[in-house]
């Protein structure tokens, strides 16, 4: 007789906390599946599948990349036969009839009828067209799904424990809940819908999670460049330009970084931006001291200037290209005390350069001065000199006291901010609401069933109450599937293709059937 089924749970069932991940592979990928448990193996019509002939057989049905120790199994007993008739015809007569549900075995393995019925949701679905279901038969060294009407016996197998307990044939087969294409028209919608408050959370996603450094810039890459240049030049990604249009539109998000004013200071000393003593420093060695954005003035450059006081007098352009970014002179450095001012040299030297040739967008600023604008290169160093004074009296100098600002060139507004508030407020809502229904079952109604053993009834319940499911599943996705969306480095051409939108969607094909009467009872717990 074939083996009692290990213990069964099907995880890929539930909707997860966010919806199926954004990145799910189109329909036209290959797969193969290749699983085994780990006390059998598993043969895809072996040589020697004929000497079984006459023997009882399995039905075996696994969920997508779910382990076999986690499947469901039908035992097709007294019906040897049924192995010349079609998948279609076991499945609807043997495996997924909750008819026969009595042939289980429901005693060791209670979940085996509730799976059964989940399966048959599933399968219903994909025939009507509600859901994309394809089915492949694991082993199958083809990554195309099988046919329905194809003959069980075209795609049987052989099990063998490794310990020779148990010999026996199956149908083994593994069900797909593959992304669901949308039509052009229904995608358009979504776009105009949803695609501003998309733009909006993957720039937030970006500042958040982004592992530039600090001289990179964060949108210089192609999918931001029709929406940053504002050119008519042929666009890779008009969807994504338009899109973000529409968030600028909105209020959400700018182009350019808001202008900003620094108050750094170095432990130990006061810097004052053009204080009124500072005629009193005339003739005197200076210093250039530059920051990024931020960093401390403990990581900051300096270029001690000592034989020319009157460059003061000449332009930043001029005083930075001949002192402070000239590698010519790096010799008149301090790298004796700080070795690492070399490398700080020829960092700084390529974010000017970089900016100077429009490969990147370089702000400078000048610390301490109270304005929010960046100076102009042509501006004279005399014109925001400052002074740095050290509070035990050691060192008392003037400086120009300079903040490098490679911009963002996408900034989120106060708007935009206070959407992406809202919108977590609001999520966070309906996360604390509905989910305790996330796992239930229906006979008998029960909550908290364990993940994986029960079903999602989420959706369900938000339609019943008449919340708008559509944005829900929108916004659910931007904040708990983030890194999906937004984090995978193709996701400017799943927009482009509208593959992120029908994964978003795909959520509705894991939607509970309850009736009324057991939603009720649910509510009720």
């Amino acid at each position: 007789p074939p083996p009692s089924p290990p213990p069964p749970v099907i995880a890929e069932k539930d909707i997860p906390s966010p919806p199926p991940p954004a990145t799910k592979q189109p329909s036209t990928k290959l797969i193969v599946f290749d699983k085994d448990e780990s006390v059998s193996a598993t043969q895809y019509q072996p040589d020697d599948i004929a000497e079984y002939s006459g023997e009882d057989w399995d039905i075996r049905i696994s969920m997508d990349h779910a382990p076999l120790e986690e499947a469901f199994y039908f035992p097709v007993k007294g019906d040897p036969d049924a192995t010349n008739g079609s998948i279609q015809s076991v499945l609807e007569k043997y495996a997924l009839n909750t008819d026969r549900s009595n042939e289980l075995d429901s005693d060791k393995y209670p979940q085996l009828i509730h799976i059964q019925e989940e399966l048959r949701d599933y399968y219903e679905s994909g025939k009507s067209g509600r859901a994309n279901l394809a089915i492949y038969v694991n082993k199958r060294p083809s990554g195309e799904p099988i046919q329905l009407g194809d003959t069980v016996s075209q795609h049987l197998s052989s099990c063998i424990f490794h310990d020779g307990s148990f010999d026996y044939r199956l149908l083994d087969l593994v069900f797909v809940i593959e992304s669901k294409s949308m039509e052009s028209s229904e995608l358009e919608q979504y776009r105009q819908e949803y695609g501003h408050t998309f733009m909006l959370f993957l720039t937030d996603y970006m500042k958040r999670n982004s592992s530039a450094t600090p001289g990179d810039a964060l949108f210089s890459n192609d999918p931001f460049h029709g929406f940053l240049s504002g050119s008519n030049d042929p666009d890779q990604f008009p969807k994504v330009t338009q899109a973000l249009k529409n968030a600028e539109n909105a209020g959400f998000i700018q182009s350019g970084t808001p202008s900003q004013i620094f108050d750094k200071d170095l432990p130990g000393a006061t810097t004052k931006y053009q204080p009124d003593d500072l005629a009193e420093y005339a003739g005197e060695p200076w210093d250039i001291r530059i920051s990024m954005k931020h960093e401390t003035l403990e990581d900051a450059f300096y270029f001690p200037v000592k034989n020319d006081p009157d460059a003061t007098n000449e332009s930043i352009q001029s005083v930075i290209e001949k002192y402070a970014l000239n590698t010519d002179r790096s010799n008149e450095l301090d790298s004796d005390e700080y070795p690492l001012m070399p490398n700080l040299q020829r960092e700084l030297r390529g974010y000017y350069n970089s900016g100077k040739s429009g490969q990147s967008k370089l702000s400078i600023y000048v610390n301490k001065r109270p304005s929010n604008s960046p100076i102009q290169l042509g501006d004279s160093v005399a014109q925001h000199l400052s002074t740095s004074i050290f509070n035990d009296g050691s060192f008392d100098y003037r400086l120009l006291d300079l903040v490098f600002v490679i911009e963002d060139e996408i900034s989120i507004t106060q708007e935009g901010s206070d959407k992406l508030k809202s919108i977590k407020q609001e999520v966070d809502n309906l996360t604390h609401s509905y989910e305790r229904y996330q796992s239930v079952l229906g006979n008998p109604p029960t909550l908290g069933v364990p993940d994986g053993d029960g079903y999602d009834a989420r959706i369900q319940l938000m339609r019943r109450n008449s919340v708008n499911v559509v944005r829900t599943i929108f916004l659910f996705a931007f904040i708990y599937n983030e890194d999906d969306l937004f984090g995978d480095p193709n996701w400017a051409a799943s927009y482009e293709s509208g593959q992120s939108f029908s994964a978003i969607m795909d959520a509705f094909q894991y939607e509970s059937k309850f009736s009324d009467k057991i939603l009720d009872a649910l509510v009720s717990l």
